[in-house]
């Protein structure tokens, strides 16, 4: 169409409130909620109504609509059809699977009664008419976008804004961190405490987001470069502000979408300059070494974001999730698609179809609420012909979108939509973005900028559209956001009048929602009725296999009498590495199961770290003896483990059972655990204080020398010696075999650098040293060093003692002698006092 010289009124309110929702999306807690996406999704509504029924400006009839609008459309309608309600009979027939989730919840719960005439297709209703909220604001964003015109004016402006709008976003950030607030901006109360400089719960949402506004800033530099080069330069400096804000937040995925983006997007520049070199004119010809410098800085940023270390952050991020993990993932959604293989287990259901198929070994104690594998989880939610379908349309949209890049005579916009549609993509192999309208929503709007406004491009991204097809297809969308917040807030968000009924309504929502199954179980185990109660927890543990519902099932089974079965599934819990918390063990396992065989059982796979709590933990609710009872009977499962025998020894010292202590001590030793110093370290110090509490110095030096001898006395212990072996202060003419000893013990014991908490034996020792060499002077200064920073008199006053200085002594007696030393000073003012 002409140029006109003033945008129509129409347009100007579209692009106000296209840019509300550029803003709004993020700052909407990243637009995760049901609430977010139906108020986005009826703005867009509006956007797009305005520009329907505007008279101005609308040289043609016919509508656009892009690939990914119409995939995003299928999806949420597909979203919708999962939370209607449908006769059971009907979901057996398509979806058996679905069907016999639901008949054993029921029959666990109900036994024998009739099953509802009415539930959802999808495993969670809730969750999948929320999806379909945001499918619908994706599409009817893009649909928004897509028709506003060929203002080439718009487009530049457009990214512009959309740069200065992350700027904004990420001033929110700094102000929500800087302010130590545990609320996101403020107001928004989440289950985790605000970690990233962004209005995202996620760290790796927040680098998302930031990596595609590195791209929109880059692209917009681009654009302005020739118009307005100070606009170009602050785009350029936003640029690096959303690099090094992605590169701080510490998601490789983010990192990696990053830099195939820019890479993407580069590939198109310079595969479109070769090819139109001869025949396009000087001036159209792209920015090169704009270009190349952005292309190296991507490079640079993406390099550096893998290899620097971990802690290097301004955010404090989440943990990764490992590749181990992903690919558990990834294989058990596939495994579940498998039978939910034609209608899919429905849309945001991960949190309750998923958890059934994974190991929570590998997963670990925390729940599941999406794969971080977007494709993988749209063919476990949809079912293979649907998930498919739209992986293969969006994929040949991409290629479709580099097909018109390439044909087009100024590509600069179409690489900033294909570096953003890459970006998208790269990041929903890692995150799931497209659950995040925060980061979808706008980088959808301006893909659908980039591309609306082209002047030659290749048929087939965007599908020209009759004005009563439009119509119809806007008229559908409005009427499934009406639908699903009718489910949501209206069907779905009534409560039953008693507790069995609010069961029955539950079940019939979420039919294989293990909380409310273990909740119901508890329920009924208080009041007495132990079958049911049995069955709703073998059924919970059956779908989701993780420790909330193997500690219901667990304690169900001990009320039923089967102690040896809880014990087992208390094994399973606690088999290395352990998923039930250690503190477990006190609360609920040893009020459990009483007998020891039962205990050792349910703790033969566990770690030895986990082995040595459970005796701590036993001794303190049940008694040392107790415990050591317990690591004598899981001796006979783990006959080589440390923890065990350690623990014995020090169960045995508690009792003062000193020889059985230093029995197993020996035995410990003479295994010879190899290369564990610490081991060594901690047997050693057991039979130090054993001898100790047992006044045999000699036996203690015995062992000190046994183990100089070994090469495995280390400094800890050598200072352990110090502290409990009485020094020699006799001056000899020549040094005696217990002084060499113990000279050879301190040059251990006592080599820098120190920490302060062992500076005080080591000055103890020392002036010890040169008490028997005959330098009293500097034995002195050492005392009183200790008296000085430990308020340690009593060994400067047994050294005054020693050489009858009872005049000095008063002196000390008199600075110290009301303190906690009061009594030991006044016996050896006494002791002064009758030396001849």
């Amino acid at each position: 169409m002409a140029r006109q010289k003033s945008r129509p009124l129409w347009l100007k309110v579209s692009s106000i409130l296209l840019a509300i929702l550029l803003l709004a999306s993020p700052l909407m807690v990243g637009g995760v909620h049901a609430l977010s996406a139906a108020l986005l999704a009826t703005l867009a509504l509006v956007v797009v109504l305005i520009g329907e029924f505007a008279m101005e400006g609308r040289p043609t009839g016919l509508r656009r609509c892009s690939i990914p609008a119409a995939v995003f459309a299928m999806l949420g309608m597909v979203s919708l059809l999962q939370a209607l309600p449908m006769p059971v009979g009907l979901i057996n027939l398509v979806s058996p699977a679905s069907g016999e989730a639901l008949r054993l919840s029921w029959e666990a719960a109900f036994g024998e009664r009739a099953l509802p005439a009415f539930r959802p297709l999808s495993l969670d209703a809730p969750a999948s008419a929320a999806m379909a909220l945001k499918w619908f604001a994706l599409s009817l964003g893009a649909l928004a976008v897509s028709n506003l015109g060929r203002w080439r004016a718009l487009r530049r402006q457009g990214l512009a804004a959309a740069s200065i709008i992350a700027i904004v976003v990420a001033l929110a950030g700094a102000m929500q961190v800087l302010s130590q607030t545990d609320k996101i901006l403020g107001l928004y109360q989440a289950s985790l405490h605000p970690r990233a400089w962004a209005p995202f719960v996620s760290t790796n949402h927040a680098a998302t987001y930031y990596a595609l506004a590195t791209l929109v800033s880059a692209g917009a530099a681009l654009m302005w470069a020739r118009r307005q080069r100070a606009l170009s330069a602050t785009m350029m400096v936003f640029c690096a502000i959303f690099g090094v804000l992605t590169l701080a937040h510490r998601s490789e995925g983010s990192l990696l979408a990053l830099g195939l983006a820019a890479l993407a997007g580069g590939a198109v520049l310079f595969r479109h300059a070769a090819t139109h070199t001869s025949d396009a004119p000087r001036e159209k010809t792209p920015h090169h070494r704009l270009v190349w410098i952005g292309g190296g800085l991507a490079a640079a940023l993406v390099i550096a974001g893998l290899l620097l270390p971990q802690h290097f952050s301004v955010a404090d991020s989440l943990a990764q999730t490992s590749l181990e993990v992903r690919l558990h993932m990834s294989g058990a959604a596939l495994r579940a698609a498998g039978d939910f293989w034609l209608t899919g287990a429905g849309a945001g259901a991960v949190g309750m179809g998923l958890p059934a198929y994974l190991d929570p070994h590998i997963v670990g104690m925390h729940s599941v609420p999406t794969i971080e594998n977007e494709p993988v989880e749209w063919i476990f939610a949809y079912g293979w012909p649907v998930g498919i379908a739209a992986i293969a349309l969006l994929g040949m949209s991409l290629v479709l979108l580099v097909r018109q890049a390439l044909a087009s005579e100024n590509p600069r916009m179409g690489a900033i939509a294909v570096a953003l549609a890459v970006g998208l993509s790269v990041a929903s192999l890692f995150h799931f973005p497209f659950f995040t309208l925060g980061i979808s929503l706008p980088a959808l709007m301006i893909i659908e900028l980039c591309v609306a406004g082209a002047k030659t491009s290749a048929p087939g991204y965007h599908r020209p559209l009759s004005q009563r097809l439009y119509r119809a297809l806007v008229g559908a969308l409005a009427a499934g956001i009406l639908l699903a917040c009718g489910l949501l807030w209206g069907l779905y968000d009534a409560d039953a009048p008693d507790a069995e009924e609010q069961v029955k309504q539950r079940l019939a929502l979420f039919p294989t929602d293990a909380a409310a199954l273990g909740d119901r179980s508890v329920e009924l185990r208080q009041a007495g009725h132990t079958e049911r109660a049995l069955a709703l927890a073998r059924r919970a543990y059956a779908l989701n296999p993780f420790p909330h519902q193997g500690l219901v099932l667990a304690r169900t089974l001990v009320v039923d009498g089967q102690h040896e079965e809880a014990a087992r599934i208390w094994r399973e819990l606690y088999a290395e590495p352990h998923l039930a918390p250690a503190s477990w063990l006190g609360a609920f396992l040893f009020r459990d199961l009483h007998d020891i065989p039962h205990r050792a059982l349910a703790l033969g796979r566990a770690s030895e770290s986990l082995l040595s709590f459970a005796l701590r933990e036993c001794a303190r609710v049940e008694g040392p003896a107790q415990a050591a009872e317990l690591a004598l009977a899981m001796l006979d499962e783990r006959p080589q483990s440390t923890a065990l025998r350690l623990g014995l020894i020090q169960l045995y010292r508690e009792q003062k059972l000193w020889e059985l202590s230093e029995l197993w001590a020996g035995q410990l030793l003479a295994m010879n655990p190899g290369d564990q110093q610490e081991v060594h370290d901690q047997v050693l110090r057991e039979l130090i204080q054993i001898y100790h509490r047992q006044e045999r110095p000699e036996a203690a030096l015995a062992l000190a020398e046994r183990a100089l001898r070994g090469g495995w006395l280390s400094a800890d212990v050598a200072r352990d010696l110090l502290r409990v072996t009485a020094p020699d202060h006799r001056p000899d003419e020549g040094e005696s075999d217990r002084q060499a000893l113990l000279n050879a013990i301190y040059a251990i014991g006592c080599a820098p650098p120190l920490h302060a908490r062992d500076q005080g034996v080591c000055w103890r020792s020392e002036a010890a040293i040169a008490e028997a060499q005959g330098d009293l002077r500097r034995a002195r200064v050492l005392l009183e060093r200790l008296v000085r920073h430990y308020d340690e008199p009593r060994d400067l006053g047994r050294f005054l003692v020693r050489h009858k200085k009872c005049i000095d002594l008063a002196a000390v007696i008199r600075d110290h002698g009301q303190g906690p030393h009061q009594r030991a000073l006044r016996q050896l003012r006494s002791e002064c006092a009758r030396q001849p």
